[in-house]
């Protein structure tokens, strides 16, 4: 077993370009010489090492660094079916994964060929994942992809995600005065932009909390009374939901539930706005800039390139003439729909009915995986969304966290996947 850890991923990525492109400089040998232990390393073997077939691969990112690039290993062993598992966050469900393979291999019950692909960008846009994915895709071949970046209803209720919502991430930046100004001396006299951006934010919904910017929802496609019936039967307490997060009353677009708000109805929130003195005390100024970071949820029927450019033709429509409204499009994704009738999905159901002792409920997600019909698209396979995590981990914000009985189930799940999987294809070959 050889346990590889890479202490600068974004090193690893830059270097691992550099020898595709045939450059090898003796920072970049140097480098991947001590980071992967090896000694004698040459021009030679370096691309051996970069995809060399080994039993588990874990990794330690350090986060701080400015991003980086996916890094490709793979698990040669005797078998029919491929794995792919994508994870930013490797403290957590990839290390389930890494885990449970190990155990798979200890006992020998290890019934397919595995392939992992662990990318470490995805919180800032993988940029880099879609270049790679386009040129590794020989390497990246495979029957069916495993994907644990998502959840579950709670430790007794397990479920398996079967859509997620895309993405389009903008920020905008209103510019009044070539500087800050003396607010007793300018104000009243010149557009403040800290009170234009909150104007104009607050005009992208109406009354009904329904957003209203034109075109939005062409394509949305309206869910009928049966799903939304279904939806329903998951269990969910409304009083246990705001108690959780501490809030007096739910929030949203008017004629849908909370469990339909936040996965199959789209939506528009800011994540950040700033400008002006933020210090301590008082200053009293009119800011030369106000910025806000808008990110938009979106669902089948929404492409997230067009909705970007629907915003941004909006957004400068609705600023009025006393200032300069500059828009920046950082990165998006389309929203995705699971099957429920392939093997894949069949073999996570079972996997989870055995561990947990009860059926999953299949259950749409309100977040984005931009790589899963990134996957699709270029690798022509489906997904499963397999996660272990739960609403109360605290993702993205201080504190988060993942269980120990959620680590554990994991490792104990996911090796069931793989045995009912290979049962699967061979039920159906015969």
């Amino acid at each position: 077993m050889n346990f590889l850890t890479i202490f600068d991923e974004y090193k690893i990525f830059h270097f691992q370009r550099q020898v595709d492109e045939g450059i090898y400089s003796d920072e970049a040998m140097s480098f991947l010489s001590d980071t992967f232990g090896y000694v004698n390393l040459n021009e030679s073997n370096l691309k051996e090492l970069l995809f060399r077939p080994i039993r588990v691969c874990g990794m330690v990112i350090n986060e701080g660094q400015p991003g980086g690039g996916p890094f490709y290993v793979k698990d040669k062993i005797t078998g029919t079916s491929l794995q792919i598992v994508e994870a930013a966050e490797l403290d957590k469900t990839n290390s389930d994964h890494i885990k449970a393979l190990e155990m798979m291999v200890t006992h020998d019950e290890l019934p397919c060929n595995v392939k992992f692909m662990i990318e470490g960008e995805e919180e800032v846009g993988s940029d880099n994942l879609e270049l790679f994915i386009q040129k590794h895709k020989e390497k990246l071949a495979n029957d069916v992809i495993l994907i644990s970046d998502t959840g579950m209803i709670s430790n007794t209720q397990p479920s398996i995600t079967t859509g997620l919502r895309g993405l389009s991430y903008m920020e905008v930046v209103i510019t009044g005065p070539n500087r800050d100004l003396h607010s007793g001396l300018y104000g009243g006299a010149v557009a403040n932009p800290i009170n234009i951006l909150t104007q104009m934010i607050a005009q992208l919904h109406d009354a009904n909390n329904r957003i209203t910017i034109p075109g939005f929802y062409e394509g949305v496609e309206d869910i009928n009374k049966e799903e939304r019936a279904e939806m329903a039967k998951a269990p969910f307490s409304l009083e246990d939901y705001k108690n959780e997060i501490k809030i007096p009353a739910v929030h949203g677009e008017t004629g849908y539930t909370t469990l339909e708000r936040n996965s199959i109805r789209p939506t528009l929130d800011v994540n950040g706005i700033w400008g002006g003195y933020t210090g301590e005390g008082a200053k009293t100024v009119i800011a030369s800039k106000a910025h806000a970071k808008i990110s938009m949820r979106l669902v089948p029927g929404q492409d997230w390139e067009v909705i970007s450019d629907l915003f941004t033709k909006h957004f400068k429509s609705i600023a009025p003439e006393s200032v300069s409204v500059e828009i920046i499009k950082h990165h998006g994704g389309q929203a995705y729909v699971t099957p429920t009738d392939n093997i894949g999905y069949q073999a996570a159901h079972k996997a989870y009915a055995e561990t947990f002792g009860t059926d999953p409920i299949p259950q749409k997600g309100g977040g984005s995986i931009p790589i899963v019909p990134l996957f699709e698209d270029v690798l022509g396979t489906k997904s499963v969304l397999m996660g272990f995590g739960l609403d109360s981990d605290a993702i993205h914000s201080p504190n988060e966290h993942f269980g120990l009985f959620n680590f554990f189930k994991g490792i104990e799940t996911i090796p069931l996947f793989y045995k009912h999987y290979v049962d699967l294809v061979n039920e159906n070959k015969n």
